[in-house]
């Protein structure tokens, strides 16, 4: 008996060498109290193997992706009967506006990208329609990490237009009221191409100085000069496409922050500075767009846009809209 067992044990250990499965032979058992198991019942399964080579392959392609977004929209209708005021006019309102962030790392290489789009518009139902918002801005910037994973060498890019023609109003000899197109997409546009460094606060903020940068202001359609009857628009002269200047550029990309519970800050600006008119501050360029959210409800919120652009081909002093919505976001990611 204690033969049996030995030779039986011995078998076992020898079956218990790396493979697939483990299975216990059918073998007659003499003693009545052990049951003979079925040929193929499985007792032990090693884990698999990992290949060195293998895992080193995947972390190497292994990325971290984080993405921001955001949307609101509203739709407003005002019907007067029988006014007293002979002033009141019948319009509709639309608004809404688009913010996205995104951020790709990839081994040590970094992809951010950054898009907010708004447009507003007002529609008179007796007369006119007016355009109270419109612009795109969007950022693409490589940056790769030379400091504690904080400070990067980066190139970007940046465009800032609006999506729509707009179209003002003006008045002939006669008296006459005449819409002619004012600008369109890219007509204007421009298009900041930066290469310097970025500093990575936390919380996906971005700081980029753009110690080599070109700006380029195009018009992509020539017949805003026409209807116009202008020269020269953004510097850009008439039968030209684009103007081109060296400078240095400031960059900076805050996604939604919390501030507090119901407290929420996001941020983006610009500043460009003409290497060839560094020394005065009025050739410089200034676009800000920054916002306060107040969360009341889950999916209703306050927010308090504040869009301030400066540039001295268009107006001698800074242009400041402040733009307050409160409505329903069909996206709030805030709570």
């Amino acid at each position: 008996m204690c033969s049996y067992f030995s030779a039986l044990s011995q078998q076992f250990l020898c079956e218990l060498q790396p493979a697939d499965s483990v299975k216990i032979m059918s073998q007659p058992i003499c003693h009545p109290l052990f049951l003979k198991p079925a040929s193929d019942t499985i007792l032990y399964k090693p884990p698999p193997r990992i290949d060195m080579t293998d895992s080193a392959r995947l972390q190497r392609y292994s990325y971290h992706w984080i993405f921001y977004y955001d949307f609101f929209t509203t739709l407003t209708a005002i019907y007067h009967i029988n006014s007293l005021n002979p002033n009141d006019v019948n319009n509709l309102y639309f608004y809404y506006n688009i913010d996205l962030k995104s951020n790709l790392e990839l081994r040590k290489v970094k992809w951010d990208f950054y898009l907010f789009n708004d447009y507003g518009m007002r529609y008179f139902f007796d007369s006119i329609s007016t355009k109270t918002q419109d612009q795109l801005t969007f950022k693409n910037s490589l940056y790769y990490p030379v400091w504690n994973n904080k400070l990067f060498v980066a190139i970007s890019a940046s465009t800032q237009t609006q999506l729509f023609n707009t179209h003002q109003y003006r008045t002939d000899d006669q008296g006459l009221r005449h819409r002619y197109l004012y600008d369109g997409f890219m007509s204007p546009g421009v298009i900041l191409y930066a290469g310097g460094l970025t500093y990575e606060p936390g919380g996906n903020c971005i700081i980029n100085l753009g110690l080599g940068s070109s700006k380029v202001t195009k018009i992509k359609n020539q017949k805003i000069f026409e209807s116009r009857n202008e020269e020269i628009i953004n510097g850009v002269e008439k039968g030209r496409s684009k103007k081109s200047e060296i400078g240095l550029s400031l960059t900076s990309t805050v996604p939604l922050q919390h501030a507090g519970k119901h407290l929420h800050w996001e941020f983006y600006g610009n500043v460009f500075a003409p290497i060839q008119r560094l020394k005065s501050i009025s050739a410089y360029t200034l676009d800000v767009n920054n916002v306060f959210h107040i969360s009341l409800l889950r999916y209703v919120r306050l927010s308090l846009r504040t869009k301030v652009g400066f540039n001295t081909l268009q107006s001698p002093k800074p242009v400041i809209q402040n733009h307050i919505s409160l409505g329903f976001y069909l996206s709030n990611h805030l709570s």
